[in-house]
């Protein structure tokens, strides 16, 4: 053989020898290791869900869901935050703090229309009238006994709220028009019902179950939301941005809100306690509250909606081109 082939064949040789070693080595050390029987595949992070909540029943089934362990099943890292207005729930959600929470439809009008990355992606509370039930309520020291002789007696609500709205249409449906009803400012409900139960506030309107219990402590109830239109409606918002990036975790949310809501709806004296350990539910009511069903999530409705949409367009709150269309994310609930 002559020395030039045999430098050859030594050179291939070499480079044969560099060529396996390298297979070798990728596959001993792969970028993710394969499941084997005592090693499972790495997990993918869970995505992460921070919401924020009022101490309101309507957050109800979002702490039964944590409690029982449904978010982490789905895979879902989430963060129960408690907050303690809705201005605190909406700077927060501002501010990137929270991913979303509890609102009503006011509350999330005002949101939107001011340019918060905020989608409504299912009802809390208000598929039906008798959810979450408002009720305008005399003092003790009232001698009033009908709508009418409301004309002019300063009415203890928070103002561009929900609570406003409520008010002003259980009273008209009764002949008042806005004008002759006047209001008194008292933004947070445990002031406001002292104020009533005290008499420094003849009326007032209050969500339940504090409007159940200011009825326990002595207040008259002079009129409810509970028949007739339905006036009110809660409503679970989320950011845009994790509705656009995560859907199948918001789904996977939803589905677990889902399960929340259908072990509540089975048996709700098993969650009285627990509404009470969560600051939901006044202690003194523990035993005997009584609250309607929760619906399973689904879009509101845009005849529910609509009238809200106007009163707020009347009032110069928001812009006269927001719809119920463009303030929702469909395709998440099964419902």
């Amino acid at each position: 053989m002559s020395r030039h082939k045999s430098l050859v064949l030594v050179i291939t040789a070499l480079l044969l020898a560099a060529v396996l070693a390298g297979c070798g080595s990728r596959a001993a050390t792969p970028a993710t290791a394969p499941a084997t029987a005592d090693k499972p595949a790495a997990q993918v992070p869970a995505v992460k869900v921070t919401l924020g909540l009022l101490p309101i029943i309507d957050s109800l089934p979002f702490f039964v869901a944590q409690d029982k362990g449904y978010f982490k099943e789905a895979g879902l890292d989430v963060e129960l935050m408690p907050t303690a207005s809705a201005t605190e729930r909406d700077q927060a959600f501002i501010a990137g703090a929270i991913d979303g929470g509890v609102s009503d439809s006011v509350g999330a009008a005002l949101l939107i229309n001011g340019g918060g990355d905020a989608k409504i992606v299912s009802l809390s509370l208000g598929a039906t009238p008798q959810e979450g039930r408002f009720a305008l309520l005399l003092s003790p020291k009232s001698k009033i006994t009908r709508p009418e002789q409301l004309k002019g007696v300063a009415i203890g609500i928070s103002s561009n709220s929900v609570i406003e709205w409520v008010t002003e249409q259980m009273l008209v449906a009764q002949g008042l028009k806005p004008g002759d009803i006047k209001y008194s400012e008292v933004p947070k409900i445990p002031v406001r019902m002292q104020m009533l139960a005290g008499g420094q506030l003849e009326a007032a309107t209050l969500p339940d179950p504090l409007a159940t219990l200011a009825e326990k402590q002595g207040a008259r109830v002079l009129l409810d939301d509970s028949k007739g239109k339905n006036l009110t409606q809660s409503v679970i918002i989320l950011r845009g941005k994790l509705i656009t990036e995560h859907p199948d975790a918001v789904k996977k949310l939803l589905a677990a809100y889902a399960k929340a809501v259908s072990d509540i709806n089975a048996d709700h004296a098993t969650y009285r306690q627990f509404m009470v350990d969560k600051k939901l539910l006044p202690e003194p009511l523990k035993d005997s509250y009584e609250y309607a069903d929760f619906p399973l999530p689904q879009l509101p409705k845009d005849a529910d909606f609509t009238p809200v949409l106007e009163w707020l367009k009347a009032k110069k709150l928001v812009k006269d081109g927001l719809t119920l269309d463009k303030m929702t994310a469909p395709g998440l609930t099964e419902n």
